[in-house]
C-alpha cells in the first residue's frame, strides 16, 4: 500500500521536474551557453534594441541570480530605457554581489541623480572618485550633483466650508510661501496667510453676530538641516485676529527626523503653545509598487498634557514626468491635526477623528507649476461646553516656481 502511494506521488513529481527542465535542456541541445547568451544580450545593447536586451537579461537573471555580470548589464539597459528606479535596484544587487564594483556604484550615482537625489548621487560619485580618480563618467557626475542653492515662490488661495461648526461657517484665504535650500542641506521657509471667516452666533470663537466676518493673520517660519540620514528643524508660528477678546497664538517647536533605510523614516515634533506642550512621533514608509506608484502607510502618536492619542494614515502617490498626484486617508484622534505649516490653521481646540486628502501638481519646463488640493476633516470639539462633531472642506489652488540660484 505504501509503495503504491509513493509511486503515485513520485511519478507526477518527476514529470513536473522534467517539464521545468525542458527550457534548460533545449538551450543545452541548441548549444547555448552562458557566454553565448551574454554575447547575444551585449549585441542587442550595442544595436540599441534595449527592450530585447532586457528580456534576454531577465531570463539570465532567473538562471544565474548570483552573477553580478548579468545584473549590471540589466541595470545598464534599464537605465538607458529611463527606468531609473528599476535600474537602481539592479545596480544595488550588483554592489551586494561585488561590493568593490566601480561601475555598480557609478550607476547608483547616476540613477540617484536622475531621480533628483543629488546628495545620494554625490555620495556614490565620491566613493568611486576616492578609489579611482577620473574613472569613466565620475567627474561629470560630480559636477552634475554639485550642491547648489534653491529658491521657490508659492502663491496660493482657497476656500473653506464648515458644517456643524458652532463658530465658523466659511472662510476664504490667500498667501505666499518662500522655501529655500542652501548648500543642498540647509532648509528655510517663510509663510504668510490672510484669512477672512464668516462667523456664527456664539461665545467660543468670539462674541459675534450671525453673518459677521473675522479677519485672521498667520505667519510661519522654519529653519533646519536635512541630511541623508538625519535632519533637525526649528519653527515659529504666529496667529492673530481682529477680536479684542482673543489673544495672539504663539508656538515654537523643534523637529527631528531619522531615516533608518531608504524608504523608512521616523519624525519627532515638540510644539510649545502658550498653554501647553504637544509632542508627536510619526513613523512612515514609502513602498514602490512600480510605474511611478508608491504606497505610504504611516502611524502617529501624540502626547497632549497627560493624554495619549493615536492615528494612522494610508496614502498612494503617482509621479510621471512633471505630473504628481497624491491620495490619502487618515483615521484616529489627533489634536490640532493641521499645524501652522499646513493649509489650515486650527486656533480652536478641535480634534481630528478621520479625514481624506487629494492633491495634484504639474510642473512645466523652467520650474513653473500649478497645483490643486481638496481636504476633508471630520472634527470633534474639545470644549467642555460644546461636545459635537463638525465637517470641514478645504479647496486650494496654487501657482509655484522653483529654481536654482
Amino acid at each position: 500500500m505504501t509503495v503504491r502511494v509513493l509511486k503515485r506521488l513520485f511519478v507526477p513529481f518527476c514529470c513536473v521536474g522534467v517539464l521545468l527542465a525542458l527550457p534548460t535542456l533545449a538551450r543545452a541541445e541548441s548549444g547555448e551557453t552562458f557566454e553565448s547568451r551574454i554575447a547575444n544580450a551585449d549585441e542587442a545593447l550595442v544595436a540599441g534594441d534595449l527592450q530585447d536586451a532586457v528580456t534576454q537579461l531577465d531570463a539570465l537573471v532567473l538562471d544565474f541570480p548570483q552573477d553580478p555580470a548579468v545584473h549590471i548589464r540589466r541595470a545598464y539597459a534599464l537605465f538607458l530605457l529611463a527606468r531609473y528606479a528599476e535600474a537602481e535596484s539592479s545596480y544595488l544587487k550588483t554592489s551586494k554581489l561585488n561590493p568593490e564594483s566601480l561601475d555598480a556604484h557609478l550607476g547608483l550615482g547616476w540613477c540617484a541623480l536622475r531621480q533628483g537625489r543629488k546628495s545620494d548621487a554625490m555620495e556614490e560619485f565620491r566613493w568611486v572618485e576616492e578609489r579611482s580618480s577620473g574613472y569613466s563618467t565620475v567627474e561629470d557626475g560630480i559636477e552634475a550633483a554639485r550642491p547648489r542653492h534653491h529658491l521657490g515662490v508659492v502663491l496660493f488661495g482657497g476656500w473653506q466650508k464648515y458644517s456643524g461648526n458652532p463658530y465658523k461657517s466659511s472662510a476664504v484665504s490667500g498667501g505666499i510661501s518662500v522655501p529655500m535650500r542652501f548648500w543642498d542641506h540647509w532648509d528655510a521657509r517663510g509663510t504668510y496667510r490672510f484669512s477672512r471667516y464668516t462667523t456664527q452666533v456664539g461665545t467660543g470663537y468670539g462674541a459675534s453676530l450671525a453673518g459677521s466676518s473675522l479677519t485672521q493673520h498667520e505667519g510661519f517660519a522654519t529653519l533646519g538641516y536635512s541630511g541623508k540620514r538625519l535632519g533637525a528643524w526649528g519653527h515659529y508660528g504666529y496667529l492673530d485676529n481682529d477680536l479684542d477678546t482673543d489673544a495672539a497664538l504663539n508656538v515654537v517647536g523643534l523637529s527631528a527626523q531619522a531615516t533608518a533605510w531608504a524608504d523608512f523614516r521616523v519624525r519627532w515634533n515638540a510644539s510649545l503653545y502658550d498653554e501647553y506642550t504637544l509632542y508627536r512621533t510619526a513613523a512612515m514608509v514609502s513602498m514602490p509598487l512600480g510605474g511611478g506608484v508608491r504606497l505610504h502607510p504611516a502611524f502617529a502618536w501624540q502626547r497632549v498634557e497627560d493624554e495619549n492619542l493615536y492615528n494612522t494614515s494610508l496614502g498612494v502617490s503617482l509621479v510621471s514626468g512633471g505630473f504628481t498626484a497624491w491620495l490619502s486617508g487618515k483615521y484616529g484622534v489627533e489634536f490640532r491635526p493641521a499645524y501652522l505649516a499646513n493649509h489650515v490653521v486650527y486656533n480652536t481646540p478641535d480634534r481630528l477623528t478621520w479625514g481624506a486628502f487629494f492633491r495634484t501638481d504639474y510642473t512645466f519646463e523652467g520650474g513653473f507649476g500649478i497645483g490643486a488640493l481638496y481636504e476633508f476633516n471630520r472634527l470633534r470639539s474639545d470644549s467642555a461646553s460644546v461636545n459635537q462633531y463638525s465637517n470641514m472642506h478645504v479647496f486650494l489652488l496654487e501657482i509655484h516656481w522653483f529654481g536654482e540660484l
